[in-house]
């Protein structure tokens, strides 16, 4: 009796396993489907509820934060834009907090700092810091590498002017 339990359990798992894989799926076709209707503000509630369904999956993150992203490019009230600012960079650190050696978030990541926040000291290391993160875990790759070293010569260029520090 007890091995039949067992037995049911397993089946329960591999079962719910399944659904969230056919869940996810099905999220991010309809995801894809709504942007491609310029339907964003539908997108962006998909991809919180995939969020929502699997909280320990990195890819739903930078779905959101695609979302976000195209968003961010129309017309907004100055409230609402900062608003999706922070969201979106609350959503590629939560990214990055699950996976770590995702080159691709830190890259992300980097550039949204770079789009959205004031170029304060601080800002400029923690960019060049991510920028460098992306380079070290992405070495073979000569995109990764040019965007890094532009990105890094010109911010270390910004700080001396500023009299800061490199």
């Amino acid at each position: 009796m007890k091995g039949l339990k067992i037995l049911f359990l397993i089946f329960i798992f591999i079962y719910m396993i399944a659904l969230t894989a056919i869940f996810m799926s099905g999220t991010f076709y309809h995801l894809s489907r709504l942007l491609e209707e310029k339907a964003p503000d539908k997108a962006l509630l998909y991809a919180q509820l995939s969020i929502k369904f699997n909280p320990l999956n990195s890819s739903n993150y930078l779905q959101k934060y695609r979302v976000l992203r195209i968003i961010l490019k129309s017309e907004l009230p100055p409230d609402r834009k900062q608003r999706y600012i922070k969201e979106t960079l609350k959503t590629l650190e939560k990214a990055i907090e699950l996976e770590p050696v995702n080159p691709s978030y830190h890259m992300y990541y980097a550039l949204a700092l770079l789009k959205y926040k004031k170029k304060n000291p601080a800002v400029i290391e923690l960019i060049k810091s991510e920028l460098m993160k992306a380079k070290q875990l992405k070495p073979y790759s000569p995109l990764y590498q040019k965007i890094a070293d532009t990105y890094i010569k010109v911010l270390s260029g910004r700080l001396k002017k500023k009299g800061g520090v490199s």
